[in-house]
């Protein structure tokens, strides 16, 4: 009976920790979509002499900042997952 219990708490911490990890990725696509809409049309450099680099590095820099920033919170939330199974 008492095994029953602690799977059934493990199962709702998975659920909230899982929970968690779709709105932090969701938070982070928001904003990274959110500064190439706000920020794209707003950066350029050199009176528009070189606005297609400009704008590509832009959209890059912050598809990768996305990326990364995506990695970090799936290792995290991870780690925290393996730390909740874990049998205590």
């Amino acid at each position: 009976m008492c095994e029953g219990k602690l799977g059934q708490k493990k199962i709702e911490n998975i659920k909230e920790v899982s929970g968690a990890w779709r709105n932090v990725n969701s938070i982070i696509a928001m904003v990274g979509t959110l500064l190439i809409l706000i920020g794209l049309p707003l950066v350029f450099q050199d009176y528009y002499f070189n606005i297609l680099k400009v704008k590509y590095y832009f959209y890059c820099t912050v598809v990768i900042a996305m990326a990364v920033a995506l990695i970090i919170s799936a290792i995290i939330f991870y780690l925290s997952l393996i730390h909740i199974s874990e049998p205590t």
